[in-house]
């Protein structure tokens, strides 16, 4: 396959092109699985970001908790509708897609916010 083959879109007849190439070409046809791991591995980078800003930040309890829901779950949703544009409804609707992804990703960013809060908010060397 040439390079200019994969400039002009062709990423949707490729058999033998990766999931993380596919990630990011919205013509790409998907396999379910296919698609449920690529949206899941995007929520746990997407939900580790969010943790060290909001640590950084300072934001704690219920205000951080609940913004991290709505900026997880609106990032999700624009990547695989509006970026790859993708119809949620071929693949099961959004909990099919949002399903296995949440709590990894929901561990990945209490881990990140928590440490990240940690080290910028607190005096360690005390």
């Amino acid at each position: 396959m040439s390079t200019n083959s994969r400039r002009t879109g062709s990423v949707a007849t490729d058999p033998q092109i990766s999931k993380f190439e596919k990630a990011f070409c919205r013509d790409a046809r998907w396999e379910k699985t296919e698609l449920q791991d690529v949206v899941f591995w995007f929520l746990v980078i997407i939900s580790s970001i969010l943790g060290l800003v909001w640590g950084c930040l300072g934001l704690t309890g219920y205000l951080g908790f609940m913004s991290y829901i709505g900026a997880s779950f609106a990032a999700s949703v624009y990547y695989y509708s509006t970026f790859l544009g993708i119809d949620e409804e071929e693949y099961g609707g959004k909990s099919a897609l949002l399903q296995e992804a949440y709590t990894s990703a929901l561990g990945s960013f209490l881990f990140t916010w928590i440490f990240s809060y940690t080290f910028v908010h607190y005096d360690l060397l005390d």
